[in-house]
């Protein structure tokens, strides 16, 4: 007969526990075999799937031939968690105001379980409170039972807007002019914050001709005073800005260059 060290072993559901796992409860210097009833029955495979509160009995075969008549019961539980649900799968915030992982709580339904989040759809390590939010960053929300440890590998997605901000809020203004003379101060023309707050804008500076001198948008979003490989002089230049979000129309104004 095996000897026995944990007649009531513990799993988590979303580990697929089997009769394998059982192996680890019993000792023997013989095969161990597995049955479903204290006597007769026939032997199970080691795949087979464990059942919350379901008795297993181990026994013991020696040269493949004769079997113990004495087995030990084993009671395994299983622990059953439910995945992650949200309240919703987008979250609009403003990335000046530096959100982190903390603001994903937000989107989190209130359940018996914790929430662990994550930026990868499957492994990973769960992320610190602390963290920023990275705009264009999917995160994954993963349900946790701090008191058995198990967790429920399928996970909930949400998609973060970082743009969800009101102008006025953050003091957005265009700058009436710059100054490119080289001394590391207000040497390019840009606009503060622009590309969090309108993150698909276009910017285009024309000359009083009307000739356009500079093209930019959130990858080249600043003017340095060129005209080509020229410079440009000093004088009175305009600017036109598709801030290309709804709700709020294209503007156009003068702005002054001065070396």
């Amino acid at each position: 007969m095996p000897m026995l060290f944990n007649g009531n072993p513990t799993f988590c559901g979303s580990e697929d526990p089997s009769i394998n796992n059982l192996s680890s409860s019993v000792a023997s210097s013989n095969t161990i075999l597995w049955f479903e009833t204290a006597t007769g029955g026939t032997v199970l495979d080691n795949t087979t799937a464990l059942i919350n509160g379901k008795s297993y009995y181990a026994g013991t075969e020696v040269d493949g031939k004769c079997q113990s008549s004495m087995r030990i019961e084993i009671i395994p539980m299983i622990y059953e968690l439910e995945p992650a649900t949200l309240e919703f799968s987008t979250l609009a915030l403003c990335g000046l105001d530096n959100p982190t992982v903390q603001n994903l709580r937000d989107a989190e339904n209130n359940s018996s379980y914790d929430v662990l989040w994550y930026d990868t759809p499957a492994n990973g390590i769960p992320l610190e409170e602390d963290v920023l939010l990275i705009a264009g960053t999917t995160y994954y929300a993963e349900s946790f039972n701090p008191d058995t440890g198990c967790m429920n590998p399928e996970r909930m997605a949400i998609t973060i807007n970082l743009t969800n901000c009101e102008p006025e809020e953050y003091g957005f203004f265009i700058p009436d002019g710059f100054s490119p003379n080289g001394d590391g101060r207000n040497d390019t023309y840009f606009i503060p914050n622009i590309e969090i707050i309108f993150p698909e804008f276009t910017l285009e500076i024309l000359n009083r001709y009307g000739t356009s001198l500079f093209k930019g948008d959130q990858n080249n979003p600043a003017w340095n005073g060129n005209n080509g490989n020229s410079t440009a002089p000093n004088g009175v230049y305009f600017y036109i800005i598709e801030y290309n979000k709804e709700g709020h129309n294209p503007v156009q104004g003068r702005l002054y260059l001065n070396r």
